[in-house]
């Protein structure tokens, strides 16, 4: 009998890709059953059918989309385990505040923060 996946990500990739921001979010994810990449330039289409391609080539009960400049982190990590390991959890989504970093700052302002997605 095969493995059950629980968290599957998926990572839209298009255009100029930065190769070390890619693996920096790669191994933040590394902890997921399975991960997903959708190349946005050879599917044509919109944003909304990226993601739903992501999300038919999954087979997770559980979906993160994250974008392949972003990372998860150590706290994240943990508490997404923690909510896929509760069997008694009802809840079909969550918001996650993302922090925003511009030119090496984190921008806190004009309305940057949470950023919830």
């Amino acid at each position: 009998m095969g493995r059950t996946l629980n968290l599957s990500v998926i990572i839209l990739l298009g255009g100029k890709i930065n190769k070390d921001l890619l693996k920096k979010c790669l191994k933040s994810v590394s902890f997921a059953d399975e991960t997903i990449t959708v190349d946005t330039i050879k599917l044509n289409g919109s944003f909304d059918r990226w993601r739903n391609e992501g999300l038919r080539l999954s087979k997770g009960h559980w979906i993160l989309y994250i974008d392949s400049d972003e990372e998860v982190t150590p706290a994240l990590k943990d508490e997404l385990i923690k909510i896929i390991k509760d069997s008694n959890n009802k809840n079909n989504a969550y918001a996650i505040p993302r922090r925003n970093f511009i030119f090496g700052q984190e921008f806190k302002h004009g309305g940057q923060w949470p950023d919830y997605q």
